[in-house]
């Protein structure tokens, strides 16, 4: 078996399937396009199979009841989806599926009619960090077991240093059926129900949830564009499988219309702990408990106040979450680590004005694009796209149409991708 590569240019593509291989391309500049979203999808089956490096555009029409997604692992073990740009589908931007020992990482998914990252299927032993979803028609990033035997329980996932905002329909993030799963320092904004659901849904026959950690994550404008679905910031919902043995650390949520915390659910959740949970500007209810036993709370406040949940449970109970770990580079380190072996990126003035010098320094000659978005991941600028020769380039960044603002500069190489923040102040 031979690895592809996918040269600079658009290709148009039928569904097929990569098994045993890697399939790369040069970021951005290497882009397969399917025009018929039922036949759109990309399959990553069987051991060692990788997909990385490239844009992957398909049309839709509407939301896929039989499910074609972008791309789909099914059936994988060992595999690895990276460094993917995926604008469009009619299913799921990246579904796992029967999918195990895996890694999803610093993809860009928009614009999926379904879940951005949907896991299922008795997947195991998943790490999903680093990744952007925007714009996607049902939940940004999902854990779900659509079935009660142990088999289809989803088991063993990291999500991590995830950004997700930006929602037509859905929830945040959430696990729904589940176990040993573990969310971790992601940023949620913009959602249309809830920022975070840790749920049992009776309507799909969805197995349990067990020993679940939620920590360090950042809940932002939940329930913002569907406030007649009554969320709140963070929800636990149990209709027809036990919750039990979830734990909230260190999470803060603000800017929520609608309730910051609820409990709901016929069947009643149990070992429930919120600990060190920070709200500001929450415009109803603080916490709303309508169900649950021993439900633990402290360290909890409001727009700098202590407050006093509702709860009267004891943390006589462990909570683990996921087994497995993941080291998220820091944008130091990446620039560090990648100054030394492919490129360096710098600006002739950080706050500016009126326009900068962008110096784009290359070891070795490639194809390279710079491009500029905004803080919420929006294109702002393509300012450059081709091959630049080894050495340093100039490139001026024309601002005269520009608002103020935060932007990130991103340069894509054939090798990697690194980006810098800058301040334009007028």
């Amino acid at each position: 078996k031979k690895d592809v590569f996918i040269p600079a240019g658009r290709f148009i593509h039928k569904k097929f399937r990569i098994e045993g291989v890697t399939v790369r391309g040069l970021g951005d500049l290497s882009i397969l396009h399917a025009p018929n979203p039922k036949d759109a999808q990309i399959t990553l089956w069987g051991k060692n199979s990788v997909i990385r490096d490239l844009k992957s555009t398909a049309n839709t029409i509407a939301r896929d009841p039989l499910w074609c997604d972008n791309i789909r692992a099914e059936q994988a073990d060992s595999f690895l989806i990276q460094n993917v740009t995926i604008d469009g589908c009619d299913g799921a931007g990246i579904m796992l599926y029967i999918a195990f020992n895996g890694k999803v990482l610093n993809n860009r998914v928009s614009n999926s009619l379904s879940d951005g990252i949907h896991t299922m299927g008795g997947s195991r032993n998943i790490i999903i960090a680093g990744n952007t979803v925007r714009h996607c028609g049902d939940d940004h990033i999902a854990v779900v077991s659509y079935d009660t035997t142990e088999k289809e329980i989803v088991k063993n996932i990291l999500v991590q240093d995830n950004d997700v905002a930006d929602q037509i329909w859905g929830r945040g993030m959430s696990v729904v059926g589940g176990m040993n799963v573990t969310f971790r320092r992601n940023r949620i904004n913009r959602c249309s129900a809830a920022g975070f659901i840790v749920a049992t849904e009776a309507s799909y026959t969805t197995g349990r949830v067990e020993n679940i950690l939620i920590e360090e994550n950042e809940i932002l404008n939940s329930n913002y564009l569907h406030p007649e679905t009554g969320h709140s910031g963070i929800m636990v919902s149990a209709d027809n499988q036990n919750i039990r043995n979830v734990l909230f650390r260190n999470n803060k949520l603000s800017n929520t219309p609608g309730q910051g915390i609820r409990l709901e659910g016929s069947a009643i959740p149990a070992n429930i702990a919120f600990v060190n949970t920070t709200m500001s500007n929450i415009t109803g209810t603080a916490f709303v408990l309508t169900t649950g036993s021993n439900i633990y709370c402290s360290g909890t406040t409001k727009d700098g106040l202590a407050i006093t949940p509702p709860c009267n449970g004891v943390m006589n109970y462990t909570v683990t979450g996921s087994s497995l770990t993941y080291q998220s580079p820091t944008t130091n380190e990446s620039n560090k680590k990648i100054s030394k072996d492919y490129v360096r990126l710098f600006t002739s003035q950080n706050p500016f004005t009126s326009g900068t010098i962008i110096n784009c320094a290359l070891e070795k000659s490639s194809l390279v694009n710079l491009f500029i978005y905004d803080i919420n991941g929006r294109l702002v600028s393509k300012v450059f796209s081709g091959m630049q020769h080894k050495g340093t380039k100039e490139y001026f960044w024309n601002v005269s149409n520009i608002n103020a603002g935060v932007f990130i500069v991103r340069l894509q190489t054939v090798e990697q991708s690194i980006s810098m923040r800058i301040n334009l102040v007028k």
